[in-house]
């Protein structure tokens, strides 16, 4: 993985030009997600135990993963290209104005995209999340009165516990209500009981990216329907809007969490 990044530096594009910055990123996510789906997991292990600086640590792909991005970031502004393309929030007044459509549409559609899109903002995650999850690996935690989720985390092997609640002041966005409108109109998909059943089918086994891409194929779908939804809007502005309001809460001491 250190020489295939090295290789995303130097390497040239046919016209001469150099690969930008998020472009040599997603190469190298990429290429991390084939080398864990084929290498032994027991290898695997062993690579996490050795940094790049030779000490014993867990975050050798994230420490790679900076590398790449500050060195791709300077060489990009060296020559006066665009680093980073800005992403939209897609916001919480933004995702209920979508869900109102989405549950008027009175469809199955409406009322899965509707299901995704709340699951995805209450869990900050990314559109390819929701593809991967599977009701196996759903269950109701007992003590915090919660829903969680496992969600697999291709890159490191790892799984991160997602967890859903209902929502006190807009039903459009609440999780217990959205689900429950979802798996009834869904003609009875989840009546099976064989193993490793997608939560949400329609956005599983797609390829690389297509998840996303149906999440923002969806929130497109709005535009010109819901005076909110803007045309540069797309599933990772799902992702940021979320951040920002985690951080932002009130009652989550997210600095003294850190510090």
């Amino acid at each position: 993985l250190s020489n295939f990044s090295q290789l995303l530096v130097t390497d040239k594009q046919d016209n001469g030009d150099v690969y930008a910055p998020n472009v040599c990123l997603h190469f190298l996510s990429d290429f991390k997600t084939v080398l864990c789906k084929n290498v032994n997991f027991q290898h695997l292990e062993c690579i996490k135990e050795i940094n790049l600086h030779g000490k014993k640590s867990n975050n050798w792909y994230s420490e790679l993963y900076q590398r790449l991005q500050m060195r791709t970031y300077i060489e990009a502004i060296s020559k006066g290209l665009v680093v980073v393309k800005k992403t939209v929030p897609v916001g919480r007044k933004v995702v209920i104005a979508m869900n109102k459509h989405f549950i008027k549409c009175y469809s199955a559609y409406g009322y899965e995209n509707r299901a995704v899109l709340t699951a995805l903002r209450q869990a900050v995650g990314r559109g390819s999340k929701v593809g991967s999850t599977i009701w196996q690996s759903c269950y109701w935690n007992h003590d915090t009165k919660h829903w969680e989720m496992e969600w697999p985390e291709e890159k490191t092997g790892g799984i991160s516990v997602m967890t859903f609640s209902r929502d006190k002041d807009d039903l459009e966005v609440d999780m217990f209500h959205s689900m429950a409108c979802y798996l009834l109109t869904q003609e009875g998909k989840y009546t099976s009981e064989s193993e490793n059943t997608y939560v949400f089918p329609c956005f599983a086994n797609l390829q690389k990216g297509g998840a996303a891409d149906k999440v923002s194929t969806a929130i497109e779908a709005c535009v010109g329907k819901v005076e909110e939804v803007t045309t540069d809007m797309t599933s990772s502005g799902l992702r940021v809007a979320s951040s920002d309001e985690m951080v932002l809460h009130p009652l989550l001491n997210v600095v003294g969490a850190i510090v």
